[in-house]
Order: structure tokens, then sequence, then C-alpha cells
């Protein structure tokens, strides 16, 4: 079937090549309906398209859960962002030779309604992925360099920035705006 795919095809005197991704999900063993069906080779289907062009993905339960948790934390870190749940912490760079501090670097946390903390390296993969991570290091950029501006001078801050946020905006201006 893939192989009806291999030569391009020629749509208004161009040839265009296609490629054919496809998601599958097995009926049969639990009683599934049909829209359930239709979601798990959904989510497939999407697995398969972010592993590059042309490939096949299976639904299983163990793809359901990392897909359903996904997608809770990305709504999480949404509803966060909106109402300001999410802060910008600073931890100390010292030099070792001197025992002063030298600079200052800016982390971004995530404490949720109940108080709890979620790991950066839960949050931040999700942030990346879903695009979300470009409103919400342009915001805390702004955070840092905002209470930077009341520390002694001399005193460095690092702030990081995702590679999706050079894919996708314009880091140089959105730094020089919030300077």
């Amino acid at each position: 079937f893939s192989t009806l795919f291999e030569e391009p095809f020629e749509i208004e005197d161009v040839l265009r090549p296609v490629s054919l991704s496809q998601g599958f999900a097995r009926c049969g063993g639990e009683a599934l309906g049909g829209i359930d069906l239709f979601k798990n080779a959904s989510i497939a289907l999407k697995r398969a398209k972010a592993s590059g062009q042309a490939k096949s993905e299976y639904y299983t339960e163990e793809v359901g859960l990392q897909t359903r948790e996904r997608t809770r934390l990305l709504h999480g870190l949404q509803k966060s962002f909106k109402h300001h749940r999410l802060t910008v912490v600073y931890q100390p760079q010292v030099s070792l030779a001197t025992g002063r501090t030298v600079g200052i670097e800016a982390l971004l946390r995530w404490r949720t309604e109940d108080g709890s903390f979620v790991p950066p390296d839960q949050f931040i993969p999700v942030a990346e992925q879903s695009g979300l991570i470009v409103p919400i290091g342009e915001w805390a950029l702004r955070e840092a360099i905002n209470e930077a501006a009341k520390w002694p001078p001399g005193i460095r801050v690092a702030i990081n920035v995702s590679s999706v946020q050079f894919q996708r905006g314009n880091v140089v201006a959105t730094i020089m705006n919030a300077l």
C-alpha cells in the first residue's frame, strides 16, 4: 500500500510528493464503541505524524495514558498561566574562588491550585510541544528583567530560552522590548 506513494503525483503540472501516515486502533477484546475506537486511532495517528512522514503507529493503553496525562498537564498549564500561578524564582550563581554571588539564574516554577509544584521536567516539554512556551517565555523574560532592575549593579541574570522560542518567535525583538 505504501508503494503507491513512492513516486510524486502530478497536480496542476507540478510533481508533488505525497506521504501517508497511519494510526491504528485494535477492535476486539474489550468492547469499545465507534467513538472510542476513533479517538484511539486519532491518538495513534498524531503519534505517527510526530514521528515523521510516512509513519504508522498503533494505539496502546500506555499511549492513551501518556496522551491523557499530557492533555491534562497542558490544560492545567494554560489555566495556571491565565490565572498567574506561574512564578519566576532566582537561584544564585556563586564564584567558587571568592564565595560571592556573581549572577542569578531565573527559573520558571508552576504551583497548582492546591499549592503543590509541578516539576519543570514535566511541564516544560508540554509547553514546548504546544507552543505555549513562547508566551510563557516572553512573560518570564519580562518578569526576570523587571526584578533584576531592582538588584545591585554588576549582578548577571541568566534566563533560559527554549529552542521553540527561537524557531517561532523573534527572540531579539522580545528581549529588546523587555529591556
